[in-house]
């Protein structure tokens, strides 16, 4: 047993800080399973549940691609896969 230092954020909605990446033009409603040129409003339903990842043990989140995921936490993308399927459950 170990611990992994990731924070693992599955979104149903669109809010919170993805709402300001959306706005910040960060985002495009592409990305989150809309059709491209969708107009996206503040909580939202997202047509499927979008998956992140962020540090855990700094001192702000930040946002990880997967390739810095596998890095920062020494697991392999199997083990990410699982922890993204137990998150989803």
């Amino acid at each position: 047993d170990y611990l992994v230092p990731l924070e693992v954020i599955v979104r149903y909605y669109l809010a919170g800080s993805m709402w300001d990446r959306v706005r910040a033009g960060k985002v495009a409603p592409a990305d989150l399973g809309f059709p491209a040129g969708r107009t996206l409003e503040y909580g939202m339903r997202l047509p499927e549940p979008h998956f992140e990842v962020t540090t855990k043990l700094e001192p702000v989140d930040r946002l990880l691609t997967t390739a810095e995921a596998l890095d920062l936490a020494a697991i392999d993308r199997a083990d990410l896969d699982r922890i993204r399927e137990s998150a989803l459950r």
